[in-house]
């Protein structure tokens, strides 16, 4: 009974549970260094998060597959950068099935969210450089307009949208990005409106 758990305490939410839909697995990290500190454990650990849904998955590379599939280098500039233009990040997906590949979404919570997005457009041009299979997409699903580089093998999928006003998603999946905009308009429960998160 998360309600009587609950009692009249209505702590701080993470900013962006409200889009994460009820039903998906997420992992929140208040601060864009706060990430990039779990990424460098998991280098030197065998990627304990990934390690949390499949024992195998360090095995397969998943970090790298996932972070060259959704154009998410880590770079010294993305480090000095990062934090003048992220509040905060979370990752969330509809299955935890990551080993063998799912849909998997990057939200950020940005504090300059124009500059934010042209860092994006930048990080895909880059990779278009080094794959000239890989084509420019751009659309619009549900009313959110969104851009991305696809390559026909799919090592490369990325699209990239701004949902509500500051902030800014990349993800693997147009079908993920419906649901998460389905989650910020109110016709999905969010993470954010179930009392068992709250508590």
């Amino acid at each position: 009974e998360w309600k009587e758990l609950l009692g009249e305490k209505k702590p701080a939410l993470d900013p962006l549970a409200s889009v994460i839909p009820a039903d998906q697995h997420a992992i929140f990290f208040r601060t864009f260094a706060d990430l990039l500190a779990i990424f460098d454990e998991a280098a030197l650990q065998g990627t304990p998060l990934l390690r949390l849904a499949e024992t195998r998955s360090e095995s397969a590379q998943s970090k790298e597959k996932y972070r060259d599939q959704l154009c998410l280098p880590v770079t010294e500039l993305s480090r000095l950068l990062g934090p003048k233009l992220i509040a905060s990040v979370a990752m969330t997906g509809g299955d935890p099935f990551l080993r063998t590949g799912t849909d998997l979404a990057i939200l950020y919570e940005a504090k300059q969210t124009d500059v934010l997005v042209a860092a994006l457009a930048l990080r895909r041009l880059q990779t278009s450089q080094k794959r000239p299979d890989a084509k420019g997409v751009a659309g619009t699903v549900v009313g959110i307009d969104y851009v991305g580089l696809v390559s026909p093998d799919h090592t490369i999928k990325s699209y990239s949208a701004v949902i509500g006003q500051n902030i800014v998603v990349v993800t693997n999946s147009l079908a993920q990005l419906r649901r998460l905009a389905a989650a910020q308009s109110g016709n999905k429960p969010s993470l954010a409106s179930l009392d068992e998160y709250v508590f």
